[in-house]
């Protein structure tokens, strides 16, 4: 049986060593409704997958 996953977290040095040898890939995600001020925000955050991902149509 095969299982295909995908799993989104706060970017970290910490969580790309725990998760190595998974497909990974990087996101930039702005925030803009709980944001100070009313400015937009930028977070980084990771995406792991166990399957190959950069060919997703634009999934990500």
């Amino acid at each position: 049986m095969s299982v295909t996953a995908a799993r989104s977290i706060n970017d970290h040095p910490d969580i790309r060593r725990v998760f190595n040898g998974f497909h990974t890939m990087g996101l930039d995600i702005k925030y803009s409704i709980a944001s100070a001020h009313g400015k937009v925000q930028t977070s980084k955050e990771l995406v792991i997958t166990n399957w190959d991902a950069s060919n997703s149509g634009g999934l990500f």
